[in-house]
């Protein structure tokens, strides 16, 4: 603890320190710009792009109201997708229960690669379940949107 305090009240640290701040200062200065340029041509491209999936989202659920049959074919597809969210999870929480067991009662050379393989299986798995869920959840919104939101004749 003497030390850091003797290095911080020493006149080279300080020194180091404007120097530093008066770089960062001049760097910040420089790259503004160029920042600016392309955080503005990316908001542009993601606003182009909200309305894009916007309009073909909209036409998605105008053929789901023209066509009864698509309405089934989306329930079905619904269904699937949360069936495969459920395998995920049930996968993650097996690779979950092998890396605690591999964890506490296996001893082998090279256990904990084997531990963090399989924490990081059962955690991939668990996202990818997340995602499944998502995907179904968007899809029963649509499906919901295409049968009670229909429009006035």
């Amino acid at each position: 603890m003497d030390e850091l305090i003797k290095q911080l009240s020493s006149p080279g640290w300080w020194l180091s320190v404007v120097v530093a701040g008066i770089g960062i200062n001049l760097a910040s200065a420089y790259l503004k710009p160029l920042v600016d340029r392309v955080l503005g041509r990316t908001s542009g491209w993601w606003a182009a792009r909200l309305d894009a999936a916007s309009t073909a989202r909209n036409q998605w659920i105008e053929a789901l109201r023209a066509d009864e049959h698509e309405q089934v074919m989306a329930g079905l597809s619904e269904l699937t997708w949360r069936i495969r969210s459920v395998w995920f999870v049930a996968f993650s929480s097996i690779f979950f229960v092998l890396g605690g067991v591999v964890q506490n009662y296996v001893d082998f050379y090279r256990s904990d690669i084997a531990v963090l393989a399989s924490y990081a299986m059962g955690t991939v798995a668990l996202f990818y379940g997340y995602l499944f869920v998502i995907r179904a959840a968007r899809i029963r919104r649509d499906l919901h949107a295409a049968r009670h939101e229909a429009p006035e004749r």
